[in-house]
């Protein structure tokens, strides 16, 4: 997953999640709105032909969520991957 930032700002931020799909992305913004300090976490698609989701979040370090967020996804599918294989 590429993550492309479209827009920075002190307390929000938008960014492309390249190579993912809208599901991957909620999971993202589930963990997102979970944190206390988040304010404002929402995935969407920019137009229904082009399956690139974006991801907004207002928070005091924005940028900082985001990142720690993608990678807990990111460290539990790879845990859900190696229970899988053992099966």
């Amino acid at each position: 997953m590429n993550v492309e930032f479209i827009s920075k700002e002190k307390d929000f931020i938008e960014a492309k999640l390249e190579g993912a799909d809208e599901g991957l992305a909620n999971m993202v913004v589930e963990k997102l709105l979970g944190r206390k300090t988040v304010k404002y976490a929402a995935c969407s698609l920019v137009h229904p032909l082009i399956p690139v989701p974006v991801i907004r979040v207002r928070a005091a370090d924005a940028k900082k969520e985001l990142i720690a967020a993608i990678e807990e996804v990111e460290d539990g599918l790879k845990a859900t991957s190696k229970s899988a294989e053992k099966i």
